[in-house]
Formats: C-alpha cells, structure tokens, sequence
C-alpha cells in the first residue's frame, strides 16, 4: 500500500515529497469567526542529504513550506502533534504484547497459512498467528505486564 501511494503521489503535480526530514517548528493561523483557516507554514529541517520532488537540501537546511493541511503521522511521540499543541490522553490496561516473526515449516500440501487466534487461561491471555509473507508469520501473546518484561 504504501509503494502506491508514494507512486500516486509522485505523478500529482500538487504535492512535493521530501524525505530524511521532520518539522521543527509549526505556525498554525489562529481561526476566524467564520472559521475559515488560513495555510500553515511548517519549518522542515533536514536530517541528511535530502531528495525532493521541489530540490534537494543539504542536512540541518530548515525550508519554510505552506500547506492548507497538516498531517501528523509522524508516530506516538509525534513532533508535528507536539508543535501543534495538541495534548493526548489514555490509560493502560495491565497488559503488554509480546511479538516474535517466525518461519512456519513448508508445508505446501495445505495451502497458505491462516491467523489464527487460542484464548489462554486467565490471565495468561491470547496468543495469534498472523500469516505474513514468504513462509513467515507474527506471533502475538497479550500478556499481563509483569509477564512481558521478563
């Protein structure tokens, strides 16, 4: 999915990719009565040689960019969310997942392998089996905390 958006990207005249990169600072405009917003203009600053559809920069180069929309789909500690001064708020639930790839055997009479999901007893949690690619799968066992960290 995402090789098609970069390509679906890359053929929009609208929209400049810039990679090796992250925004360092964010002016957001305040809003109106009508609540009409004006563009943001984000300061990226390069982290190594960039590559651009709007030029190449050299690392720690800031650019100041406009855009009518922001997204901030930079991660749980997202720098863009940050500078925005948006806040988050959450609880935890006592329990962890511990994850692991692993190489399911050949086993080319039975087909691809399907996920699979065995509830443990308490409260030792599920365990699943998600089919990935090539011979390989994801194991995931929701465990208590305590039982994640060892």
């Amino acid at each position: 999915m995402q090789a098609a958006v970069y390509e679906a990207l890359g053929q929009t005249a609208d929209v400049d990719l810039l990679f090796h990169a992250t925004v360092t600072a964010l002016d957001l405009p305040a809003p109106t009565a009508a609540h009409a917003l004006g563009p943001a203009h984000a300061t990226i600053t390069t982290t190594s040689a960039s590559t651009s559809a709007a030029g190449a920069g050299s690392p720690g180069e800031p650019k100041t960019v406009r855009a009518r929309l922001v997204v901030g789909a930079d991660g749980g500690a997202s720098a863009v969310r940050r500078l925005a001064g948006l806040g988050t708020w959450g609880w935890g639930y006592g329990q962890d997942a511990v994850v692991c790839t692993v190489r399911l055997a050949d086993d080319s009479n039975n087909g691809p392998a399907t996920a699979w999901q065995r509830y443990l007893t308490h409260p030792a949690g599920p365990v699943a089996l998600l089919p990935l690619w090539g011979g390989y799968a994801s194991v995931v066992w929701s465990c208590p905390t305590p039982d994640a960290q060892v």
